[in-house]
């Protein structure tokens, strides 16, 4: 009788399945897109945000996202806006001017941390105006009454009542929205003891002019000998 006797080895295997980077990140809007005014106080902290940039990964092992602006139209020294690498806070680093460049558009880059894989998602960001630059004054005088190029107006005490001696044009660089109302207004005239021999007409009824002109008039009278000899006015515009 023969007996055959075996051994049988167990040996344990570990075996780890290493992940892929096979997935981009994913932002959780299609595009981004926010309104802030142009007087927003420059505050260097994650708390003076505007807006929030958000991406995730399906990939298991990387899920470290690093985020950053890519701006192909406005000169680096220019743009305004920066975000943090690590959590995708926008926030505004310079001040901003709605008459300079009222709406921005540029891309955020969002990659793992060993750059693989990318994806970009779109910004839109308004800038609203605000009230902040005084309404400017321009004075025409017409040449047959201009006396210099100081605003000095010479006339003639025979000059006849509502004679138009020149205009005057209130221009504001803000926006329509803002100065829909311009006015203009004598804030003084003097020596106060005589009436102002001028006076505004806003030219409403003639269509040639815009609200923000107004004709120069005589609103009376005059006469050297009873002390019409010099005015000192002063005009005021608002807004």
């Amino acid at each position: 009788m023969f007996i055959s006797i075996g051994f049988l080895f167990f040996r344990h295997v570990n075996i780890t399945v290493g992940d892929f980077n096979e997935y981009q990140p994913r932002f959780t809007q299609r595009f981004y897109h926010t309104r802030i005014p142009e007087n927003l106080p420059i505050i260097n902290s994650s708390s003076s945000s505007i807006l929030h940039i958000i991406a995730t990964d399906d990939d298991c092992y990387d899920k470290i996202i690093y985020y950053s602006i890519i701006n192909n139209e406005i000169s680096p020294d220019l743009f305004p806006f920066v975000i943090d690498k690590y959590t995708g806070f926008i926030r505004v680093k310079q001040q901003l001017d709605y008459e300079t460049i009222s709406t921005y558009r540029f891309r955020v880059k969002a990659s793992n941390r060993d750059e693989i894989t990318s994806s970009i998602v779109s910004i839109i960001i308004d800038i609203f105006d605000v009230n902040d630059n005084p309404p400017l004054i321009h004075v025409n005088i017409l040449n047959e009454y201009k006396f210099n190029e100081n605003f000095n107006v010479i006339i003639n005490e025979n000059i006849r009542l509502g004679q138009v001696i020149g205009t005057v044009l209130i221009r504001d660089i803000d926006s329509a929205m803002i100065n829909h109302r311009l006015s203009l207004k004598i804030l003084s005239c003097l020596p106060l003891t005589i009436s102002c021999p001028i006076e505004f007409d806003s030219g409403m009824e003639n269509n040639s002019f815009s609200p923000t002109t107004y004709l120069i008039r005589t609103s009376r009278l005059l006469n050297s000998e009873l002390g019409d000899q010099t005015f000192i006015v002063i005009f005021e515009a608002s807004k």
